[in-house]
């Protein structure tokens, strides 16, 4: 935070000429980066009840951060101050964002979710495939080869000696 404050400081008389996008994407920054570090003093309290309000908003901020760092880099700036606020914009946004993807565990996309769900499952069989009835298959059987058997006692087909044999 205190680097985010020393940049727009530095480059006050830049930031007022900034698109719009950027100004938001700076405020969104700011906003997550207090966020995790309301986080992190209510993890040394042990205050639960904070840190879960908290996991959820910077659980939503993540997407925003992501998306305004892709805007961030779409905008060109004709002014050296201008890009070098950019890409000290863009090390701060991937620090936060990489200490939010440490803190927050990764999305798991469901089928039901995803955007691409198949309609049946004959989409999922590609055209020209032959059918195939599993249950009617013939499922392979392991039967012992009883030519190879010399005594039942012995191992891999091998004689057993006669003083080792069974006798019954």
């Amino acid at each position: 935070m205190v680097l985010f404050g020393l940049i727009v400081a530095v480059f006050l008389g830049t930031t007022w000429s900034m698109p719009l996008e950027m100004d938001l994407a700076m405020q969104d920054l700011a906003q997550a980066d207090m966020e995790v570090m309301k986080f992190y003093a209510a993890w040394e309290r042990k205050d639960f009840p904070l840190m879960l309000e908290l996991y959820h908003r910077l659980d939503e901020a993540l997407p925003k951060l992501k998306a305004d760092l892709s805007k961030m880099h779409k905008i060109d700036f004709s002014d050296s101050h201008a890009q070098s606020l950019k890409r000290l914009l863009s090390i701060q946004f991937e620090s936060t964002i990489m200490k939010l993807n440490g803190m927050l565990p990764p999305k798991k996309v469901s089928i039901d979710q995803s955007p691409t769900k198949p309609k049946s499952s004959k989409s999922l069989v590609p055209p020209g495939t032959p059918k195939v009835n599993v249950d009617k298959q013939k499922k392979p059987t392991l039967s012992p080869d009883v030519t190879q058997i010399r005594n039942p006692q012995s191992r891999y087909g091998q004689k057993v000696p006669r003083n080792m044999q069974i006798k019954s």
